[in-house]
């Protein structure tokens, strides 16, 4: 048995309907999504190739790199304050 972990970052798919955040989530920069096809590719073909673990898109990558070096505290306040921005206050 395989295991690869996927970290799909903004995923174009029906979850933000579902749960009512398509309005919020429609605000991000276009540069940041994938579309389900292309995530779902990219995950097959890392198990396929035996990676441990993939994170898709460029920017996606980069914010990843990024914050294996930011202190844990200031990782929290950045998250913090952007997902304020976003979540469902009903």
């Amino acid at each position: 048995m395989f295991v690869t972990a996927l970290c799909p970052g903004f995923t174009y798919s029906e979850f933000h309907d579902v749960n009512g955040m398509r309005a919020q989530v429609s605000r991000l920069p276009k540069f940041l999504w994938l579309d389900s096809a292309q995530v779902a590719r990219l995950g097959v073909d890392a198990v396929e190739s035996g990676r441990m673990r993939v994170v898709t898109g460029r920017a996606n990558r980069l914010v990843a790199l990024i914050s294996r070096y930011l202190p844990d505290a200031l990782a929290r306040a950045l998250l913090a304050g952007k997902s304020r921005d976003f979540r469902n206050a009903d």
